[in-house]
C-alpha cells in the first residue's frame, strides 16, 4: 500500500453473542487488529475504534511514509 493509503476493517464484536457471525472465541478484538496493523508496518489508526451497532466495530488505518 502506498504512503497515505487507507484501509478499513469491519468485524464482529467479541464481547457479545450475535445471531450470526463467527463463534466468539475466534473473533479478534479491536486491540488485536490494532496490533496486527502495527506489525504489518507503518499502519496507524488516526481515530479510535468506531462502534457500529448492534454487532460490529470498525477501524480506519492510514499508511505512514
Amino acid at each position: 500500500m502506498r504512503p497515505g493509503g487507507l484501509v478499513a476493517v469491519i468485524h464482529w464484536r467479541s464481547d457479545q453473542l450475535t445471531p450470526r457471525g463467527p463463534s466468539l472465541p475466534i473473533r479478534p478484538t479491536a486491540a488485536q487488529v490494532l496490533d496486527w496493523a502495527a506489525l504489518a508496518g507503518n499502519l496507524v489508526s488516526p481515530v479510535p475504534p468506531l462502534d457500529l451497532p448492534p454487532w460490529h466495530y470498525g477501524l480506519k488505518f492510514v499508511r505512514n511514509a
